[in-house]
């Protein structure tokens, strides 16, 4: 609520207090970098590129830096970055979307087209929404977009390797921090499905 208002110091007094409980202290790097985002720092990768990042931090952050440098239009870093990171990330398919719906969304079609597999039957219909000028959702270039892509990936991951309860619980929060995106509310119904519950 606070990113969606702008209220970037009460947002940073969250981050904070999520570093102090330190439960999901490895999320606050990717929650500081939208903050700085929002706030137009001059280098709101800085919280992404620390020395002292830990190492269940390192996967969301490699994601997050590729994802930022392409809201931050840095179209030669960001494409080198994602071509990097989409063979080995743990969310494939919606770091892929992500990648291509921003860069669509910059006017980047053939950029976009070449991070999606040509095989997979959820990246021909994002293609085909590409080519027809549609614009394909997912694309992480605003804070909450981007705290909602952070939530929506730990709830799959949750729901991956301990199959979890909190798991459906980050995904709702997710589609509540940007519920105009409609791959959060797809990861949402995967998550109902997968645990038997409905919406």
């Amino acid at each position: 609520e606070r990113l969606d208002k702008g209220d970037w110091r009460g947002a940073s007094l969250q981050a904070d207090k999520i570093e102090e409980h330190g439960a999901f202290d490895f999320l606050v790097p990717v929650a500081r970098a939208w903050i700085a985002f929002g706030a137009r720092e001059k280098n709101p990768l800085a919280p992404l590129q620390a020395r002292n990042v830990g190492a269940l931090a390192s996967s969301y952050v490699r994601d997050h830096e590729a994802l930022m440098m392409l809201a931050l239009k840095q179209k030669e870093n960001g494409l080198f970055a994602v071509r990097s990171i989409a063979p080995v990330t743990q969310s494939p398919a919606a770091f892929r979307l992500q990648a291509a719906a921003q860069l669509a969304a910059i006017g980047s079609k053939e950029e976009a087209l070449a991070v999606l597999p040509k095989q997979e039957s959820w990246a021909k219909r994002a293609r085909d929404m590409i080519n027809a000028g549609k614009p394909l959702p997912g694309a992480v270039n605003r804070p909450v977009a981007g705290m909602a892509a952070l939530l929506s990936r730990l709830a799959s991951d949750l729901l991956r390797e301990t199959a979890s309860p909190a798991a459906l619980t980050f995904a709702r929060l997710s589609q509540f921090a940007d519920p105009t995106n409609d791959s959060n509310t797809i990861s949402l119904v995967q998550i109902f499905a997968r645990s038997g519950q409905n919406a």
